[in-house]
């Protein structure tokens, strides 16, 4: 499964940014603490990240299919009912405990949401208490076993096809400063431990703009409500960010005679990729949008899809093709599919990011004094990000 899931998530996904994976250890019981922006992929992101096997607490109703569910459990996960599922079922979770307890003290790695559902926030919502329950159950059985660790996952754009992903593996929380204070008063201690895990995950999440703010808030404020004018601007006049931004450093001749080059080569491979590779994309993007009911849903959608459209396209295509030419021909004609699929797609990047330099041309032309406004603006924010930095550093 870790091997499917790797190729596809490097088929719909930019390489995968993992830091520090090196704080995971090879053995012994770990418990991962993550945030939860996108639904299922959340998970293979995660599992795809790391060698070991990764036990998933994962929410009862995806285990109310049969064949789903015998699934979840091949692949190591542990049902978990939340409230708003099923109020009157919350004594099953006394198992799902005893089965946390029972893979952590064979040395398992174990990997929860504390925040208890998927949201669309850039930020950690606040966590349930679950995960310290479990940390300190198992510290005041096998004192120092345990690593607690914090995981950050920042996703560039979830509807965006081959988006960046950055997964962020924090340092180890201590749990052992707080097994006396939850011997001597429980409640007290998971909740400590529970508001240190939501501060773990926020610095993996956000890195160090809360220290900063914290610091000046103003300051930080002023930039934002900035930030936020200059994207006003932007939505008001039509173009993009990139296209401001390429104004103020033009191309040189050689880069333009290159790209021109690649642009005229690369149009047959476009067309002949956007042809054969056309309906694979187009109906995944079609499903998610019909299907998903909450914006963390439409890349799980999206995702899932693919992994049936594209082999089940290309296998018809590929008879046909067969069928056609014969078996050398299909041989070419499959292997010929996934390269110039990318092919096509990056031209169509290219292409769109073309056009918006051309809209933001015809701005500078047609509307002069609204293009420069909008350059100044930019290089404005810019700077004061780099002296905010410069100070925080500092």
């Amino acid at each position: 499964m870790r091997l499917v899931v790797r190729f596809w998530l490097w088929f719909c996904f930019k390489p995968v940014d993992v830091r520090h994976p090196e704080r995971v250890p090879a053995d012994g019981p770990v418990l991962l603490c993550i945030n939860h922006p996108n639904n299922l992929i959340d998970s293979l992101v995660v599992a795809a990240a790391l060698w070991r096997k990764v036990h998933f607490l994962a929410a009862a109703a995806m285990f109310r299919n049969p064949l789903v569910a015998r699934f979840l459990r091949a692949c190591g996960a542990i049902p978990v009912y939340r409230k708003e599922d099923d109020p009157d079922k919350m004594d099953p979770n006394a198992k799902a405990f005893a089965a946390c307890f029972q893979a952590l003290e064979g040395g398992r790695l174990i990997a929860m949401y504390p925040e208890g559902t998927t949201h669309a926030e850039a930020r950690v919502q606040r966590i349930k208490s679950g995960a310290a329950r479990i940390a300190l159950g198992h510290e005041a059985a096998r004192p120092g076993e345990l690593s607690l660790i914090p995981v950050g996952l920042t996703f560039e754009a979830r509807k965006s096809f081959l988006g960046r992903v950055l997964v962020s593996f924090g340092e180890p929380i201590p749990v052992a400063p707080y097994l006396e204070a939850h011997r001597q008063d429980p409640c007290k201690a998971v909740d400590a431990l529970t508001r240190a895990i939501q501060r773990a995950m926020e610095a993996e999440l956000i890195g160090e703009i809360d220290s900063f703010k914290a610091r000046d808030p103003e300051r930080v404020e002023r930039l934002w409500q900035r930030i936020q004018g200059y994207r006003a601007l932007l939505a008001e006049h039509r173009v993009k960010d990139e296209a401001v931004q390429a104004r103020r450093r033009r191309p040189l001749r050689r880069e333009r005679v290159r790209h021109s080059w690649e642009a005229i080569v690369g149009f047959p491979f476009f067309v002949y990729g956007a042809v054969v590779n056309g309906l694979p994309y187009l109906i995944p993007r079609w499903l998610a949008r019909r299907l998903a009911k909450k914006e963390t849903d439409y890349a799980t959608v999206r995702f899932l899809a693919s992994v049936v459209a594209f082999p089940l396209c290309w296998t018809l295509e590929t008879c046909v093709v067969g069928w056609l030419t014969g078996a050398a021909g299909a041989a070419v004609f499959a292997l010929s599919l996934p390269f110039t699929g990318l092919v096509a797609y990056r031209y169509l990047v290219g292409a769109g990011r073309l056009r918006s330099r051309l809209r933001f041309g015809v701005l500078a032309f047609t509307r002069e004094p609204a293009a420069r406004c909008l350059v100044a603006e930019r290089e404005a924010i810019i700077a004061e990000l780099e002296r905010v930095q410069a100070d925080y550093l500092r």
